[in-house]
């Protein structure tokens, strides 16, 4: 499974608006929200369900892989200090692996 993540809702919402501008479908705030934090307690919770996981943020021009892992094993990840506020504030199970590894 590929996760895409963003920082906040407000570059969801951004997005949104400029698809909408080009003729893609719209979706309310509440409902961008609720499947914002909700992916993220579903991902932080059952993420080790996955044979192979990468979690890219999206939030730049430049997506940026942020973490791999094959059979739930972290095969590659950046730095804990590299990890972005999202990342570490939503998958908090995932952010302690990857900092025991960082130490």
């Amino acid at each position: 499974m590929i996760f895409f993540g963003l920082r906040d809702t407000d570059l969801s919402e951004l997005r949104v608006v400029n698809r909408v501008r080009e003729g893609g479908h719209y979706v309310d705030p509440a409902h961008l929200a609720s499947n914002f934090y909700g992916n993220l307690e579903k991902l932080n919770i059952n993420y080790e369900i996955f044979d192979s996981l990468q979690i890219v943020d999206t939030s730049d021009t430049n997506p940026k892989v942020l973490c791999l892992l094959e059979n739930n094993i972290i095969s590659s990840c950046v730095e804990y200090s590299d990890l972005p506020d999202w990342f570490k504030g939503h998958l908090t199970f995932l952010s302690e692996r990857i900092q025991n590894i960082s130490l």
